[in-house]
């Protein structure tokens, strides 16, 4: 059963652990895999949860500490939170709380879409504790980009493609 823990006091045993870390008034569920440097990763969404990148980034755990959270109101996390608190700047300090709740001066952050955008967003307000940053596909910055994105995407994709989407999202 995974433990709840208050940021700061991090968890009781870092490596091959589970639990919740309470960050920024949110019960941020994480998990912990490997030794070494740690790596935090910020999955896509809001809403998705850390469990996607696990086949594909396992391998790293031989030489690096690999963090995991769900994101406020995401994945295993506590989904009880007031809708006005799901904002850019508080999934921003529910990072920062992550950071001192595993006494981590300075992070490295793996973002992928929308946790692409987070790691900018946390970057640009505190940079002086990012030590790496990885963007995989992130999110635009801005809403003019994420128009021509979108657009883009949505000119390569075929009819069946828009068949296949439509019965994901049914």
């Amino acid at each position: 059963m995974p433990s709840a823990a208050v940021a700061g006091e991090g968890p009781v045993n870092p490596e091959n652990s589970d639990g919740f870390a309470i960050c920024n008034g949110a019960e941020l569920y994480y998990s912990v895999m490997g030794e070494g440097a740690p790596l935090i990763f910020l999955h896509g969404g809001p809403g998705m949860f850390h469990e996607y990148f696990l086949p594909h980034v396992e391998p790293l755990a031989s030489d690096l500490q690999l963090i995991f959270y769900d994101q406020r109101a995401s994945g295993n996390s506590t989904k009880d939170v007031p809708p006005e608190s799901v904002s850019p700047e508080n999934f921003v300090k529910d990072l920062d709380g992550i950071r001192e709740f595993f006494g981590l001066e300075k992070v490295s952050l793996l973002g992928h879409s929308w946790g692409g955008l987070l790691a900018l967003h946390y970057a640009l307000a505190f940079p002086d504790r990012v030590e790496r940053l990885i963007l995989v596909d992130s999110a635009p910055p801005n809403s003019a980009l994420d128009a021509v994105n979108f657009k883009a995407r949505g000119d390569r994709r075929t009819a069946e493609d828009i068949k296949i989407i439509q019965e994901i999202m049914e």
